[in-house]
């Protein structure tokens, strides 16, 4: 699978967006899947590829994914918020 950087920036900005920062477990890939309109694999794939370069926090809790943005994944954002991608 390609990276696309358009999915990123989606993914990157739903966890903004959300109040909770996606902290809560109906944010799991396949809810944020449905909330960015884009297939659960290509979310899982890209959740990855952003946790291992350290624009998401970790959790290791089962329940959880991730507990939002890191300050670099802040920064990420900001950098490719408004590109056409």
């Amino acid at each position: 699978m390609k990276r696309n950087m358009d999915t990123v920036r989606r993914i990157l900005q739903a966890f903004e967006d959300y109040e909770d920062g996606g902290l809560f477990e109906d944010r799991c890939p396949a809810s944020l899947a449905e909330d960015i309109n884009e297939d659960s694999y290509v979310v899982l794939y890209h959740m990855k590829l952003l946790l291992d370069a350290g624009y998401l926090i970790p959790d290791t809790s089962p329940r959880y994914w991730t507990q939002g943005l890191t300050m670099k994944g802040h920064d990420l954002l900001d950098q490719i918020r408004d590109q056409a991608l």
